[in-house]
């Protein structure tokens, strides 16, 4: 769960990201991070599966099921403010308090089992897929600037 949460969280935002740097809307850019949430957690699922059968004791299908599950789901989950608003600022920067809502739980239930420190994995997972959010929404915009895309 944990996997397809934590990579869904940086993946699917940066699509979202540079989607809003390419396109003027907000529907474009959720629907780029379904399709591409769809597929990742297809993707994430096989590579969970296949990661099982070489020796781990649980089941195969069950490490797909979470794994790809927990992915889709954080996917929808940042993809929903790009629906409920035209306003490209509200949508992904409601998108990105949900990104760091989930980081926020995560870490926090991670740093109950192993004792790590809460603030410090925080700030880091945050720093993490901020700064790659800020990255890729640049590339879209450079790519929009270069192709002349007015989508």
């Amino acid at each position: 769960i944990v996997l397809g949460l934590a990579d869904a969280l940086v993946e699917i935002a940066v699509i979202h990201a540079g989607s809003l740097g390419i396109y003027n809307s907000t529907e474009l850019t959720g629907l780029a991070g379904i399709v591409a949430g769809a597929a990742a957690s297809l993707a994430m699922a096989s590579a969970a599966f296949a990661q099982a059968k070489q020796g781990f004791e649980g089941s195969p299908s069950l490490a797909a099921g979470y794994t790809g599950g927990s992915y889709f789901v954080a996917a929808v989950a940042l993809a929903l403010p790009y629906f409920l608003t035209r306003s490209m600022l509200v949508a992904i920067t409601a998108s990105i308090l949900v990104g760091l809502s989930i980081i926020a739980f995560v870490t926090w239930y991670n740093s109950i089992i192993v004792g790590s420190r809460f603030l410090r994995e925080f700030s880091v997972l945050a720093a993490v897929m901020l700064g790659a959010t800020l990255a890729l929404y640049v590339f879209g915009i450079i790519i929009r600037v270069v192709f002349g895309i007015t989508i």
